[in-house]
């Protein structure tokens, strides 16, 4: 028996205490899932999504900490006393400052805009705002799926802003850095479908063309095969909300697992 097997057994063995906070964010995530596919998933379902290739490292890690409740928020400054009081609620909000109200709730300049955005881009690939999984044959469509864990996993990292006013960003700078986010996604998308550099382990071509297929900027002015073709400069782009304001019903989303991963 080597060292590896020996301690995996250990670890197989040793009782693992759960946080309230995770089962609590456990809990909300099955009945999201439930509510858009019908089924709830089990713990192993969920943490199995959340370790999903597609999605960066940084995404990963957030919604790790997300659904354990180890980012320092309102509750944990509460429990330090009365000289933490200013880091308890949200200086724009008034409200308790939660991981659900930072992503979805909060009305510093960043959380909307960037949902809209993200909105905006899942859109121009479908009609609606509701996620698209299986198709007329109940077969999982994999690149709606894909470009769905991608766009929202990303969104939902960067949607968490600052507390501190003289840090907080205006409009452009908001869209410019999803921007930013969303095309680094799209060239570290070309450059895993390399198969020169990892062989077998390398992204097909043909996912990352049909995940980006609808959403690319001047799409049709793009050689067919526009991944290994030297010059060729794909990217994404969405419409600037900061001309043209209105109001969207966002993409459904979570704080923890994306609904179609489960």
């Amino acid at each position: 028996m080597t060292q590896a097997i020996a301690y995996k057994g250990i670890v197989e063995r040793r009782k693992v205490e759960v946080r309230h906070k995770t089962e609590i964010n456990l809990d909300r995530i099955r009945v999201t899932v439930a509510e858009i596919n019908g089924n709830e998933p089990d713990d192993a379902s969920i943490w199995r999504a959340m370790r999903h290739k597609d999605m960066t490292r940084q995404a990963r890690g957030f919604m790790w900490k997300s659904i354990h409740g180890a980012f320092k928020l309102g509750d944990f400054w509460d429990k330090l006393g009365p000289e933490y009081a200013g880091r308890v609620i949200c200086p724009k909000c008034g409200a308790q400052e939660t991981m659900e109200h930072i992503l979805l709730e909060c009305q510093i300049m960043g959380q909307e805009l960037i949902w809209k955005l993200t909105e905006e881009l899942w859109t121009k690939k479908h009609n609606n705002s509701l996620v698209v999984t299986k198709d007329d044959k109940g077969k999982r469509r994999t690149s709606a799926t894909r470009l769905y864990r991608i766009i929202v996993s990303e969104a939902r990292r960067i949607a968490r802003g600052d507390d501190t006013p003289e840090k907080w960003h205006t409009e452009d700078e908001i869209r410019n850095v999803w921007l930013k986010t969303v095309n680094q996604r799209l060239m570290l998308d070309r450059l895993a479908a390399n198969p020169r550099k990892y062989g077998t382990k390398a992204t097909k071509k043909t996912i990352v063309l049909k995940t980006r297929s609808g959403v690319l900027e001047n799409e049709v002015l793009l050689p067919e095969d526009w991944i290994h073709q030297r010059g060729v400069l794909a990217t994404v782009l969405v419409k600037d909300f900061t001309k043209h304001p209105g109001v969207h019903s966002p993409v459904k989303r979570t704080c923890g697992v994306d609904v179609v991963d489960c």
